[in-house]
């Protein structure tokens, strides 16, 4: 009796464990539209240092964005901030360290959205711009996330 509640017991924790993985895994709600984009890091005219110097959407078939330092999806999560969603097979390790020091992405001065992502994921005004910051960076198991 004891060892068919005990199985019980381990049964019901694993399923805790799953649902717990699934929820805290994803923050894109299900209806959200994603922008898979190309991402340059830096800022002003040479893209150096941290924070995003261009973001273009990623077309499947046509050329890139040249010496892009990253891919990622952009979206909105459930309370309408932007949420940047970047598979870690998608950045190298160096480039992670040096943008997510610290555990943070530093945006060191507002960055507009490029209008046809804005547009795709209904950004209007204020929206498409994210602002200077500094936001903590989710390290998943096989991605990071960045909520603005």
């Amino acid at each position: 009796m004891k060892t068919g509640i005990q199985k019980l017991s381990l049964l019901f924790g694993l399923v805790l464990l799953a649902a717990a993985w699934i929820w805290t895994e994803r923050e894109s709600p299900i209806n959200s539209p994603h922008v898979s984009t190309e991402i340059k890091t830096g800022r002003g005219p040479n893209c150096t240092d941290r924070g995003l110097c261009s973001v273009s959407e990623a077309m499947e078939g046509q050329p890139g964005l040249p010496d892009a330092d990253f891919a990622g999806d952009f979206y909105k999560n459930e309370e309408s901030r932007v949420v940047l969603e970047i598979p870690k097979s998608a950045i190298s390790v160096q480039e992670a360290e040096e943008q997510f020091a610290n555990g943070e992405f530093v945006l060191p001065e507002d960055f507009s959205m490029p209008a046809d992502i804005a547009e795709t994921l209904d950004l209007t005004g204020e929206q498409a711009i994210l602002r200077a910051g500094a936001y903590p960076v989710q390290s998943m198991e096989t991605h990071f996330i960045i909520v603005f």
